[in-house]
């Protein structure tokens, strides 16, 4: 941020999800309480893309390191501070061994 200013370009956050229709009808219908007072979200990434670059650590990386940011700020954004994050990763060979995770993150349940 310092150095952008400093520079006197703009600067942008590519958080897409807080600007997608269907992810901020997913967080208005949380946050209205319809759902009750939810503390955990879970995300899983997996499954096999059409292109083999996606999966490979030095292109793409995978669905983990692509879309693991965007699950975790949404979170953050829908229910607040995070106070634990159990994750795991099945052990495989390369390169797949980044293409496939679970987290649950659990939350105080009090939104952002």
């Amino acid at each position: 941020v310092e150095a952008c200013e400093k520079a006197g370009v703009r600067l942008t956050i590519g958080f897409v999800r807080r600007f997608d229709t269907f992810w901020g009808k997913f967080k208005q219908i949380v946050q209205s309480g319809a759902v009750g007072n939810p503390v955990i979200w879970r995300f899983a990434a997996g499954g096999k893309p059409a292109r083999a670059w996606f999966r490979d650590v030095k292109k793409g990386g995978g669905p983990l390191i692509d879309g693991a940011i965007h699950n975790y700020d949404f979170a953050l954004q829908v229910f607040g501070p995070v106070a634990s994050v159990p994750a795991s990763v099945p052990t495989r060979p390369a390169p797949s061994s980044t293409s496939r995770a679970a987290t649950n993150t659990r939350s105080s349940g009090r939104g952002a």
